[in-house]
């Protein structure tokens, strides 16, 4: 085992706590953007039952 100093400690430390921030940074932001995507396709699929519905209410008009 290597002796290392308490600067080189907290600098491994320091780098190792900003990888696994970055990743859950990452992590969050697909998350999001596959939630966004979901919740946009339902809006699309409700969107166009709802322009369904209103043809075929102007159709029985």
């Amino acid at each position: 085992m290597f002796e290392t100093s308490a600067s080189t400690d907290s600098a491994i430390w320091a780098y190792g706590f900003l990888v696994k921030a970055v990743q859950r940074y990452i992590e969050n932001m697909i998350k999001a953007n596959f939630r966004r995507s979901i919740l946009k396709r339902i809006f699309i699929k409700q969107k166009r039952r709802v322009n369904q519905q209103v043809q075929n209410y102007y159709i029985f008009l």
